[in-house]
């Protein structure tokens, strides 16, 4: 018994760890070898009840670097069917911790407005201004791929997260 009580707690502590770092990437950083303005979703998730819970869930790359009114695509490519978004949040709002990542406001708000109609909505406050305000928010469902205007000025990032897999973030830089 006491050894599956550290073998759950070294497991809660390196996921805290590579959260807090940003490095939870489930490996080494993917090359830069993708098309402009593409950012694939790629990693799993692997459960061992009372045990295990891994994720290596990801955005590639994790930050992009494109102008106000161009498209950005996002693309499904993980290895399990889970839905997920791009939620745009202040940086602030980021989780950096397992607390936060499973109390995440932002998150909850965005689930709500996707789910709470059927079928669910697959842009939320994404108009004609485009894609990056706060509360900005795209589905994509299994395989699928999705795209957006960048409206966000130059010289800002647009920072965002899966709400349903808050340790997924990733950030447009608009130049």
């Amino acid at each position: 018994m006491h050894r599956k009580v550290l073998a759950i707690l070294s497991t809660a502590i390196v996921f805290i760890a590579s959260m807090a770092m940003g490095s939870f990437a489930g490996g080494a950083p993917t090359p830069r070898d993708h098309a402009p303005n593409l950012v694939r979703l790629l990693g799993r998730e692997t459960f061992e009840a009372n045990a295990l819970v891994t994720s290596t869930f990801r955005f590639s790359p994790e930050r992009e670097f494109l102008h106000t009114g161009e498209r950005v695509r996002w693309i499904d490519q993980d290895q399990v069917p889970d839905p997920h978004t791009m939620t745009v949040v202040r940086k602030s709002q980021l989780p950096t911790s397992f607390a936060e990542a499973f109390a995440c406001e932002p998150c909850n708000d965005a689930l709500d407005a996707h789910f709470g109609t059927t079928p669910p909505t697959t842009r939320v406050d994404v108009g004609a201004a485009g894609f990056g305000q706060p509360g900005d928010s795209l589905l994509i469902l299994d395989g699928a791929s999705i795209g957006a205007t960048v409206s966000a000025p130059a010289g800002t990032s647009v920072f965002y997260l899966c709400a349903l897999h808050p340790w997924m973030q990733g950030s447009l830089r608009v130049g």
